[in-house]
Formats: C-alpha cells, structure tokens, sequence
C-alpha cells in the first residue's frame, strides 16, 4: 500500500500544476470575456444612444421604427450575452487545438502528416464560410426589423384596425414576415451546420489516420497502451 502511494505521489506531483494553471487560466479568461464584453456593450449603447437622440426629424421619417428598435434590442442582446460567449468558446477550442496537435506530435510524430493538411483545410473552409457567413446573419437581422415594427404598429393603431376590419390583413402580413425571417434564420443555421459538419469529419479524419497508424506500425513506434489512448483522445 505504500509503494502504491508512492507511485501516485509521482503523478500527483504532475497534476497539481497542471490543474493549478488550469484554474488560474479559466478564471482570466472568464474575467475578461466578462469585463470585455460588458465595456463593449456599454460603448456601443452609448455611442448608439446618443446617435439616435441627436439625430434629425429626417432620420426618424426614413429609417423604420423596428429597425431601431432591433439595435436596442437584439443588437445590444448579441453585445452583452452572445460576444463574450463566442469569445470565450474561441479561447477554448483554440487552446484545445494547441494542446490537441503538440500532445498527438509529442506521441506520434508520423501525426503530422495528417494534422498539416487538416489544419490547411480548416483555415480553407473558414475563409469560405467568412464569405457568406455574416451577410446571412445581417440578412437575418434585417429580416427581423419589420417583425418589431408591425408589432409596435399594431400596439398603436389597434383601435383603427379593428374599426376599419383589417384584423385579417395585418395577420397576414405578420405572418409572411414571420416566415421571410425563418427563411433567413434557417439560412444562416443551416450554413454554420454545413461548416461544422465538415469540420467533425476532418477531425474524424485525424482520430482514423492516427488509430490506423497505431494499430498497423506500433510494432515499430513500441507506443503504450496508455499514451495511445490519450492519443486517440485528444
């Protein structure tokens, strides 16, 4: 029983840094999504505030009301919650990376191989998702201005509608705005799903490549069964 302490001391020796640095990155991390995402929506609603309060009659008479409304609203939501979401995933998978390619480099050198051109056709479907990417989320933001406009119209003019019998049209017009923004939401899911489908299937690529190799050669790589499936893992 000592000896087995002893043999895990040597581990844990390991361990406890590596566990140490975790949470001190984790913590920074998190503090300055948090912190950064905060100061940016508070510069953005302010800089956004003041435009629109300064701005001329002619403004109001030209720009719909649902689009303002939209930059108050969804624009500001997507500032303050989603960026530092996204943010703090970017730091997450591009740490995982890092550490994924000099782990499976450290195991099996031969990995490299596989791991240079992935890592070529990742930057590849990037760039090409780049390209359509943020006009579909614009797309689907423009799309969503007129949803909030007919609504606040609706709310004001209820008394007109219902005298003049209109319920129905306004229902109708509603609802072809509902659908023309599910049309643009589903657009721009289905091309974050076309993009990370593509994505799994050259990280599948990697784990088969590199199962393959262990399997075929570890008579001449001598790799332990522990290291290969940390290899297989990561």
């Amino acid at each position: 029983q000592t000896d087995e302490f002893a043999a895990q001391a040597q581990y844990l020796k390991f361990y406890w840094p590596l566990i140490g640095v975790s949470i001190v990155a984790t913590l920074l991390r998190s503090e300055w999504c948090v912190t950064g995402g905060m100061r940016a929506t508070r510069q953005v609603f302010k800089a956004m505030l003041s435009s629109v309060m300064l701005a001329p009659m002619s403004y109001f008479e030209t720009v719909p009301l649902g689009r303002i409304l939209n930059r108050f609203t969804y624009d500001t939501d997507i500032t303050d919650v989603t960026q530092p979401q996204i943010m703090s995933f970017l730091i997450i998978s591009c740490s995982w990376y890092v550490a994924g390619v000099i782990v499976q480099i450290w195991i099996l050198p031969w990995s490299i191989l596989v791991l240079v051109p992935v890592s070529a056709m990742y930057w590849i479907l990037l760039l090409h998702y780049r390209f359509s990417g943020p006009d579909l989320q614009r797309i689907d933001a423009m799309t969503r201005s007129p949803l909030q406009s007919m609504l606040s119209e609706c709310l004001e003019g209820n008394a007109s509608i219902r005298a003049f019998h209109q319920n129905e049209n306004f229902v109708n017009r509603f609802n072809g705005a509902v659908d023309v923004n599910s049309s643009a939401l589903l657009n721009y899911v289905s091309a974050q799903r076309w993009l990370g489908l593509r994505i799994e299937v050259l990280g599948s690529v990697v784990i088969l490549v590199s199962t393959v190799l262990l399997v075929c050669l570890n008579d001449i790589f001598q790799i332990e069964a522990g290291l290969a499936g940390l290899l297989i893992v990561w």
